[in-house]
């Protein structure tokens, strides 16, 4: 059974860019606060991101990653290491599968 559950905004232009970033990302918005009410059962838990879509140090990448480490004297191999798996990091954070350890 389907059921309905009304959420008061505190105006229009409000559900209007949750509706639009909702879209942005393929979803609508409907199942955004599904998938939330989801996780919320699930988890326990209410989390929430204030953060920007890049919300690394000045933008920083694995390539600037790896001119900083050699500029630091690291070795070439490390400083390579070090900015691949910080570009898997940030890869799995924009896809949402980026898993916290506490």
């Amino acid at each position: 059974m389907i059921t309905q559950l009304n959420i008061k905004l505190p105006d229009e232009k409000t559900k209007l860019e949750a509706e639009r970033l909702a879209k942005q990302l393929g979803f609508s918005l409907s199942s955004i606060m599904r998938a939330f009410l989801l996780h919320f059962i699930r988890t326990r838990r209410v989390t929430f991101s204030v953060e920007e879509e890049n919300d690394t140090p000045a933008g920083l990448t694995g390539a600037i990653l790896e001119k900083v480490l050699l500029q630091a004297g690291e070795n070439p191999a490390f400083a390579k290491r070090h900015a691949k798996a910080y570009d898997a990091m940030l890869q799995a954070e924009k896809a949402g599968t980026l898993m916290e350890v506490q």
